[in-house]
C-alpha cells in the first residue's frame, strides 16, 4: 500500500511538471469539480474593458469547467472565437462578468451536458453551441439581447429552452434539428422569428409565450420558422393557440 502511495505521488509530481495544475485535474479525475478551474487551463488576451478567454490545455481540460471572472486584476469579459470548440468537457459555468461569446465558442463540444449562464451576458455569436449533442437544457439570462444564427443547431439531446423577455429576435436556425426539444419558453419582447428557427424540431409540443394571443400573432414569422415540427400548442397569458 505504501509503495502504491509513493507511485501515485510520483505520477502527480510528473503531471505538475509536464502539464501544470490543469493536467493534474485531468490525472486525478477532475478533483477540481468542487472549486475553481486553475488559471493555467486558460489563455487570456487583453481587450477593451478586460480580457478575452479561451482554453489552453485543450486535451486536458477537466470535465467541469468554471471560467474565472478576473485575470490580473481585470474582468474576463468575452470568450474568444472558437475558444472552447470541440473539447470533451461535460459542464461549464459562465461568470456574470462575461458579456459576449465569440463565433463557435463551444461548437461541437459533443459531451457537454450542462451550461450555466449568468445575468450580465449580452450576446451569443453565431453557432455558439452548434453540435453540442449532449446538452439537455438551456436557460438564457434576461440580459441577453442577441442570439446568433444556428446557436443551438444539432443539439439533439436538448429537451427544453427558456428565452428571456430581453430578446427581440430569434435568429436564423437557432434550434434547427433539435429533434428532442419538447418545450420552449419565449419572452414577450420577441418581435421576429427568423427562417428555420425550429425546423426539424420534430418533438416540439409546447411553446410557453409570455404575452397575449394578440401579441403572438403580431410577431413577424419568416419562412419555414416551424417547418417539420411537432404538433405544438402555444400557451399565451390569455389562452392557448393550436399549431
Amino acid at each position: 500500500m505504501k509503495r502504491i502511495g509513493i507511485v501515485f505521488v510520483c505520477l502527480l509530481i510528473a503531471a505538475v511538471l509536464c502539464f501544470g495544475a490543469c493536467g493534474v485535474r485531468n490525472v486525478v479525475d477532475n478533483l477540481s469539480s468542487g472549486g475553481s478551474t486553475p488559471e493555467d487551463c486558460f489563455d487570456f488576451w487583453s481587450m477593451n474593458g478586460g480580457y478575452r478567454i479561451a482554453a489552453h490545455y485543450r486535451d486536458l481540460m477537466p470535465a467541469k469547467v468554471i471560467l474565472p471572472s478576473e485575470h490580473d486584476g481585470q474582468n474576463v469579459v468575452a470568450i474568444k472565437d472558437g475558444g472552447f470548440k470541440e473539447l470533451t468537457i461535460e459542464e461549464v459555468i459562465i461568470p456574470s462578468t462575461i458579456k459576449t461569446f465569440g463565433y463557435e465558442a463551444f461548437c461541437n463540444c459533443t459531451r457537454l451536458k450542462k451550461v450555466t449562464l449568468s445575468e450580465g451576458l449580452i450576446t451569443l455569436d453565431d453557432r455558439s453551441f452548434y453540435g453540442c449533442e449532449s446538452l439537455q437544457s438551456i436557460v438564457i439570462p434576461n440580459t441577453v439581447a442577441s442570439l446568433g444564427e444556428l446557436t443551438f443547431r444539432d443539439c439533439f439531446s436538448l429537451t427544453s429552452a427558456v428565452l428571456p423577455d430581453s430578446l427581440t429576435v430569434i435568429d436564423y436556425g437557432t434550434f434547427r434539428a433539435c429533434s428532442s426539444l419538447t418545450t420552449v419558453t419565449i419572452g414577450s419582447g420577441v418581435e421576429k422569428l427568423e427562417e428555420y428557427v425550429f425546423e426539424d424540431c420534430s418533438s416540439l409540443s409546447y411553446i410557453n409565450y409570455r404575452g397575449t394571443k394578440e401579441e403572438w400573432h403580431s410577431i413577424i414569422k419568416m419562412q419555414g420558422w416551424n417547418y417539420n415540427t411537432g404538433n405544438y400548442t402555444i400557451h399565451c397569458t390569455d389562452g392557448d393557440i393550436a399549431k
